[in-house]
């Protein structure tokens, strides 16, 4: 290996490593992507060129151009307990070579491979990482993918080449599958994007360390099967494991693809046309979900792992190059597993200048475009940007909930949810309008919900038959409500019976109605005025020739 300490100060230091730190797990709210400082206690937003020559007295980058992450956790039943070593790799073709950087230290290191360890770069672009740590690393210059081995120690990141794949013309992006089960190197496939042969290869390993074609699609053109510049390429994701999908930026045809990896060869799947310029960068997070990187327009899009826009961000970047979401490994020694997940988090690579560099972002969830059909108000639709837990609301004028659905966990993409008329509780408002409110909590860590709400007029409030729905609050202090709603233009009496937990009967309360929502209210004592304990009490609520029964809860 031939690597060279770059000595930045340490305000450089932590400036730089901050983008590391800003790969871990946050807290705090994030929309679909939000840029933030990457050094925060300095004022540090991104760091740029005048950053650099400030502090370091050097530029650091000719042209930074993809990033990687190597890290790794590591857990113990004795002190330290955990340890946590973060690495970035950015490659860099004008100057030709990798910068490497950790967490923690102030060491910022340069590896060109001119002194062994595989032979000198030459215009390196598209970087890779697996879940054994190894780079790989497109050596566009050399028409070859170069491997590299990392090992750590301490602030250390030591690049070691082991391999090469050569036979391939121009490639500028390289993505690795770990064939759908992790931590098993033998049915790890590597796909490269060779811009010089307009086509996409696959190669598997083959006895040694070697590499084998096994598999290729494309050739000059802008039809199925056909590619114009492939400039990236990504593999998608389903959790904790590699899906069989592989999604390729092909520049000069201006669309996104989708190969599908059948185990023999790879399959045209489907295709969208964008309208960037080109896209140089693509990346993909645990749900699959793309992230497509358009410099020119200074673009950055998210699409769903079938290729539906879910949000895009032209504010944040100038010029940007590529995207990337760490993976990160977890080893817990103390019963020998071994996981891999994303973290809500990535680094964004932009054009090396005054205020353009390597920026953080956070990565959440947004709801968008919540609206209610007209002619069914009780239905509506919206876009989820990101997986999410996803509750569903109707509240009357006065902010009382009349229902609640809880849909559980979403996958991205366009949704919709839908109440019926009869599953409305009381209200105590009488204009027929409703609030729709949906929220979302993001999958990743501590990030407060985002929620989104419209209103909608639904005529006059009510059901088709006698509804019971519940006793509020229960348990109680006080007293206690057991609410009813009845169709309009009906009436009647409401009789609730409470019960002991011997079953005497204690208190009847009666109520007329006349139509509309109702309100049983017990005060916690019995037919004599007579204050009752707390306790588990019984009730039973008689209309019409309906019954309910349940039981409450007092507290005092």
């Amino acid at each position: 290996m031939q690597s060279h300490t770059l000595s930045p100060t340490p305000l450089v230091a932590s400036s730089f490593l901050a983008l590391l730190v800003a790969c871990l797990p946050s807290t705090g709210w994030a929309a679909t992507f939000e840029s933030e400082d990457v050094a925060p206690e300095l004022g540090v937003h991104v760091f740029d060129r005048g950053v650099a020559e400030k502090e370091m007295g050097r530029e650091l980058f000719g042209t930074p151009y993809a990033s990687v992450v190597v890290g790794n956790v590591d857990v113990y039943d004795v002190f330290p307990y955990v340890e946590s070593r973060y690495f970035v790799v950015v490659s860099d073709p004008e100057w030709n070579r990798l910068v490497v950087t950790a967490t923690g230290s102030g060491r910022v290191t340069a590896w060109s491979g001119a002194e062994g360890g595989g032979g000198p770069l030459a215009s390196p672009r598209g970087l890779a990482v697996d879940d054994s740590g190894n780079v790989y690393v497109c050596d566009s210059g050399n028409d070859r993918v170069l491997v590299l081995r990392t090992s750590q120690e301490f602030d250390r990141l030591e690049l070691t080449a082991v391999g090469e794949i050569t036979g391939v013309s121009r490639p500028y992006g390289v993505a690795v599958s770990d064939g759908g089960t992790p931590f098993d190197p033998q049915d790890d496939r590597v796909y490269v994007a060779e811009a010089g042969k307009n086509q996409v290869s696959r190669f598997e390993r083959v006895e040694g360390s070697g590499f084998a074609r096994t598999s290729a699609i494309g050739g000059l053109g802008s039809g199925v099967g056909r590619f114009a510049g492939p400039m990236a390429v990504a593999v998608g994701r389903d959790g904790d494991h590699s899906s069989d999908r592989v999604y390729v930026a092909d520049a000069h045809n201006r669309r996104l693809v989708e190969l599908v990896d059948d185990g023999s060869t790879l399959q045209w799947g489907r295709e969208v046309r964008h309208d960037g310029t080109l896209v140089t960068g693509l990346e993909t997070d645990r749900f699959g979900q793309i992230y497509a990187v358009a410099p020119f327009e200074g673009r950055v899009s998210k699409w769903s792992s079938d290729l539906e826009v879910l949000a895009v961000d032209e504010t944040a970047s100038a010029r940007p190059r590529s995207f990337h979401v760490p993976f990160v490994t977890t080893t817990d020694h103390r019963n020998g597993t071994k996981t891999r997940a994303a973290e809500g988090r990535g680094l964004l690579v932009e054009e090396w200048g005054e205020h353009t560099g390597v920026q953080a972002w956070t990565l959440g969830v947004d709801v968008d475009g919540l609206t209610v059909r007209e002619e069914t108000p009780l239905s509506a639709q919206f876009v989820l940007t990101d997986a999410a837990r996803v509750e569903a609301r109707l509240e009357d004028s006065s902010g009382r909930t009349l229902a609640r659905r809880d849909l559980g966990l979403v996958r991205a993409g366009a949704r919709d949810v839908s109440f019926a008329k009869d599953e409305l509780g009381p209200s105590e408002s009488t204009d027929g309008t409703v609030r729709w409110v949906v929220e979302a909590r993001s999958t990743y860590a501590d990030r407060t919900p985002v929620i989104a709400t419209t209103n909608a007029w639904i005529g006059e409030f009510g059901t088709t038959t006698a509804q019971f729905q519940g006793t509020f609050p229960n348990p109680f202090l006080d007293q206690v409500s057991l609410r009813l709603s009845f169709p309009s233009g009906t009436s009647g009496l409401v009789e609730a019976e409470v019960f002991d937990l011997s079953g005497r009967r204690v208190r009847t309360v009666v109520e007329q109605h006349a139509g509309g929502p109702v309100d049983v209210v017990w005060d916690g004592r019995d037919d004599r005025g007579n204050e009752l304990g707390s306790g588990v009490y019984f009730y039973r609520v008689h209309a019409g020739d309906r019954d309910w029964e349940g039981r409450m809860v007092r507290l005092r």
